[in-house]
C-alpha cells in the first residue's frame, strides 16, 4: 500500500559516487560507484553518504597528504549522520524538557558530533536512534516484523534520514493510540524520553558518569574460546575493548541493535601505501597473523589496531629480506 511503500525515501540519484570529477579525487566508503549517467544495473542499496562525505571533507581540507594525515582519516570518528539528525531533534525538544532530560539535551547541545568513547553525547545519540525506530515502526510491525527492522536497519537508516528533512510520514501515528494521529515531533519526543528512561535504568541518574565505550565495546573471539578447558589454559578471546565510532563514521565499529552495544564489525585492515617510498607503507589488521593461541603472532597487532596504530609494511624485496625472521 502507499502507506507502507518504502521506495522513494532517498534521493539516491543526489548520492555522490567514488569518483569527484570536480577534484579528480578517488574515494570509497560501499557508497554509489558509478555516476547517474552509467548505462547498467550495478545495484539499489547503496550506504547512506555519511562516511564519503567525511572522507571527502578531510581529503579536501589539505592540499597534499602524508601518511599521517592519511592515518588520521582512519582515525575519525566525526559523525555526518549526527551533525545531520541531531540540529533536528535540537529544534523540537528545546523548551519542551525538564530535570535530567534538560540535562541530557545539554549534553547534545554542546557535542561537537565526534563518537568519542570517552563521553556521554555519543552514547546519547545511538540510543536515540535505537528508541526514534522503536516509536516510528514497531506499532505497525509488531514483534516478528519490527526485530526484521532491527536486525538488518538499512530501511530504518534511509528513512530516518530522510524524515530529518520532511518531517511526515505515515509511520508517525501511532497506530494504538486511537484518540491522536501523532507527528514527527511527538514521536521524537517520546523516542527522546525512552532513551533517557533507558539509559538512567542501565547507568543511574549521575550524567557525569556516562561514557559511550563504557558499554559500546568488541570482544575479538577465538572459535574455541566458549571450551572452557581452551579458556583456562590459552585465554584466547581478545577483549572487551571499550569503542568509539559507529556505523556513521569513518572509522567503523558498528553493532547489531540488538545486541546491546556489542560491536560486531569493523575495517578488516588499514593500509596507508606511500607512492614515494613504498617501505614506508603502512598497515595493521585486528588480529594476528596466527590463529594458534599460544603463538606470538597470535592477536599480537590488536592493541595497535584498537589505538589506531600501525606497523610498517616493507614492500621491495630488498627490505623485506633485511627484515624477515623465518623463511
Amino acid at each position: 500500500t502507499t502507506q507502507y511503500d518504502w521506495t522513494g525515501i532517498v534521493p539516491f540519484e543526489q548520492m555522490p559516487y567514488s569518483y569527484n570529477p570536480e577534484n579528480g579525487m578517488v574515494s570509497s566508503a560501499n557508497n554509489k560507484t558509478v555516476p547517474d549517467d552509467y548505462p547498467y544495473y550495478i545495484g539499489t542499496w547503496f550506504s547512506l553518504s555519511n562516511r564519503i562525505d567525511r572522507i571527502r571533507e578531510l581529503l579536501e581540507a589539505k592540499d597534499k597528504h602524508s601518511i599521517k594525515s592519511f592515518q588520521d582519516i582512519h582515525s575519525d570518528q566525526v559523525s555526518v549522520f549526527a551533525r545531520h539528525l541531531t540540529p533536528v531533534y535540537l529544534s523540537i525538544l528545546e523548551g519542551n524538557t525538564s530535570g535530567l532530560e534538560s540535562s541530557v539535551l545539554e549534553e547534545l547541545k554542546s557535542w561537537d558530533y565526534h563518537m568519542d568513547k570517552d563521553e556521554a553525547a555519543p552514547l546519547i545519540y545511538e540510543q536515540m536512534f535505537i528508541q526514534l525506530i522503536y516509536s516510528l515502526y514497531f506499532d505497525e510491525l509488531g514483534d516478528d516484523l519490527f526485530d526484521e527492522i532491527m536486525g538488518n536497519n538499512i530501511l530504518a537508516r534511509y528513512h530516518i534520514f530522510a524524515l530529518a528533512e520532511k518531517r511526515q510520514s505515515a509511520w508517525c501515528d501511532n497506530i494504538s493510540t486511537m484518540d491522536k494521529v501523532e507527528s514527527f515531533n511527538d514521536i521524537v519526543k517520546i523516542a527522546f524520553t525512552a532513551t533517557v528512561d533507558s539509559l538512567v535504568s542501565s547507568l543511574g541518574e549521575d550524567l557525569s558518569s556516562w561514557r559511550y565505550g563504557d558499554i559500546h565495546t568488541i570482544t575479538i573471539e577465538h572459535p574455541m574460546g566458549g571450551v572452557d578447558i581452551v579458556n583456562k589454559l590459552f585465554d584466547p578471546n581478545l577483549g572487551p575493548y571499550a569503542l568509539g565510532g559507529s556505523f556513521h563514521t569513518v572509522a567503523p565499529f558498528a553493532y547489531p541493535l540488538k545486541e546491546n552495544f556489542k560491536a560486531h564489525h569493523g575495517a578488516s585492515q588499514r593500509h596507508v601505501f606511500s607512492t614515494a617510498n613504498w617501505d614506508d607503507s603502512k598497515t595493521v589488521i585486528p588480529t594476528g597473523t596466527s590463529g594458534v593461541p599460544a603463538s606470538p603472532y597470535y592477536g599480537n597487532q590488536t592493541d595497535l589496531y584498537m589505538n589506531f596504530k600501525y606497523h610498517d609494511d616493507p614492500f621491495t624485496k630488498s627490505e623485506v629480506e633485511k627484515r624477515m625472521k623465518y623463511k
